[in-house]
């Protein structure tokens, strides 16, 4: 039996081709999670109810007319009955219609097309890997765009998910058109029975955009999603924050993010948790449904939260000498051209460690992890060594332990290292 009480083993890090069946499914079941959220959206619709009573009046009025003539007693037990099952009756309907709208038609569209278009393959979409044929390959450095994609596990287990999407071209729809309500229930219908679908219900075949290209130092947040029995734990938070600080780490200066009318909580937290505001809204139809545009300032996002997500300037300089660095000869060359690593700096004076997902290939992310644990046995040697029993080993088996530490996303900040 596993001990309850051990903390869950969180870890942020770059989508992989393992990940493609997590993520589709983690995408689909959060999706259709919302459909009581798009029910009652549609219930605050005056349109819903508009109909609703447009309808029940009609049947109120014509059905005891048709079965019992315009001559007959209105205030028989008969006719009482036959109102009150036309008044359940059509509340059922009007909810399964309401449900159908929901779940067959808004839903399944959006999920289909996220499923058929960049989540179909991300690492093309969002790693600028290019595919020619069966050979797959990332694209030069000078074509790569700022987009990434990064996955959230708990113990091991897809969590939760974030795109930055960045386009440089128009990027057209692969997704089969769906068609309007009606043809869908039609299509059903006819399917159903075992009959060929009519042509009537057939949506017409159009060219549909699925990306327009970004403006320049401006990216869109996408797919953002929590597994649902991890909701309300503060995760999309950890999602945000890494790609915030992503874009900031890549001259991005506008994040985009697009919500709809299913999506109220994805709204609250953009909007409460992390300072979004909106700037567009587009109504698609009479029934609550609408498309909503939201933006935020990178930069002064990161200035407002780097006491908790660890962001930092990589330092730079050309004339810092090796005791201005407080370097130790002899564990790590002194580099003028580049004073920190990757995934180092230092904020308040204090030096900072922060292990980050890498785009690159392997070699390189376990090279940035050496350089990690060299500067910070560097660091550590230098109180290590006056005291009693301590050698150059011990400072970097430490260093070891520290950047595992960071690796397994528990905050470490070190320097003096030792108090």
């Amino acid at each position: 039996m596993p001990d309850s009480s051990k903390s869950p083993k969180l870890i942020l890090r770059t989508y992989q081709g393992e990940d493609k069946e997590g993520v589709r499914q983690l995408f689909s079941s959060t999706h259709y999670a919302l459909v009581p959220e798009g029910i009652r959206r549609k219930l605050w619709s005056p349109m819903t109810w508009v109909l609703w009573f447009g309808v029940y009046s009609l049947l109120l009025a014509g059905v005891p007319r048709v079965l019992f003539g315009a001559e007959r007693d209105k205030d028989t037990w008969t006719e009482f009955f036959i109102k009150l099952f036309l008044s359940s009756s059509w509340a059922a309907v009007g909810f399964i219609l309401l449900y159908f709208k929901t779940e067959r038609h808004d839903l399944r569209e959006r999920v289909q097309a996220g499923l058929e278009n960049d989540l179909k393959d991300p690492e093309v979409h969002y790693l600028n890997w290019r595919v020619d044929g069966d050979s797959r390959e990332r694209r030069p450095s000078q074509e790569q765009m700022p987009s990434h994609f990064w996955v959230l596990t708990v113990d091991d287990a897809l969590a939760g998910m974030v795109g930055l999407a960045c386009y440089d071209d128009r990027v057209m729809s692969r997704c089969p058109p769906a068609g309007n309500a009606l043809q869908q229930f039609g299509a059903s219908f006819f399917q159903s029975i075992g009959r060929p679908v009519p042509d009537f219900c057939k949506p017409e075949r159009t060219m549909d955009i699925f990306a327009e290209p970004s403006e320049p130092r401006t990216a869109t947040m996408t797919r953002l999603a929590v597994e649902n029995s991890y909701q309300n734990c503060g995760l999309s938070t950890l999602l945000i924050s890494r790609l915030m600080t992503w874009a900031g780490e890549h001259g991005i200066e506008k994040i985009y993010a697009h919500t709809n009318e299913l999506e109220m909580g994805a709204e609250q937290i953009l909007f409460k948790r992390h300072g979004f505001k909106l700037v567009d809204k587009q109504k698609l139809d009479w029934f609550g449904k609408y498309k909503a545009t939201w933006v935020c300032e990178v930069q002064p996002w990161l200035e407002k939260n780097k006491d908790t997500t660890g962001y930092y300037k990589r330092a730079r300089t050309t004339h810092l000498s090796q005791q201005q660095t407080k370097r130790t000869p002899g564990i790590r060359t002194n580099e003028t051209s580049i004073l920190y690593a990757d995934g180092l700096g230092r904020a308040n004076g204090k030096q900072l460690i922060r292990m980050e997902p890498s785009s690159e290939d392997y070699q390189h992310s376990m090279d940035d992890t050496e350089k990690l644990i060299d500067e910070m046995a560097s660091a550590l040697k230098m109180d290590l060594l006056p005291k009693e029993n301590a050698n150059t080993t011990t400072a970097y088996r430490l260093a070891i332990y520290d950047v595992q530490c960071v690796r397994n996303l528990a905050p470490l900040h070190c320097a003096p290292a030792l108090h």
